[in-house]
């Protein structure tokens, strides 16, 4: 009777470990399947990068390009400040130039 339970016992031991191991090799397909995958899109858009680099370069439009990026950035508070003052600084010359006129 002993040696029937311990018997049983190891079957469900190796039948568990054997559940785990599919379930692992399982997981481990599909992830490697996604890592291929994002490691294409990651040769695709550094192809592309590549290409935007030499087409900027070709045009001479790197200076503009670093301030059309810089542009995108979030301004903090005291740059926004300083566009407002600005703004108003342009309105009131534009003001007096038009007073002088008349």
């Amino acid at each position: 009777m002993k040696h029937d339970l311990r018997a049983e016992t190891f079957k469900m031991i190796i039948l568990d470990a054997f559940s785990k191991a599919v379930s692992r090799n399982h997981l481990l397909e599909k992830y490697e399947k996604r890592i291929l995958n994002l490691e294409r899109k990651i040769d695709m858009l550094t192809d592309q990068v590549e290409k935007l680099k030499r087409f900027v370069a070709s045009r001479g439009l790197g200076e503009a390009f670093v301030e059309f990026v810089k542009s995108l950035a979030p301004k903090t508070m005291k740059q926004r400040l300083e566009d407002v003052e600005s703004g108003i600084d342009v309105h009131n010359r534009q003001r007096e130039m038009s007073e002088r006129v008349r």
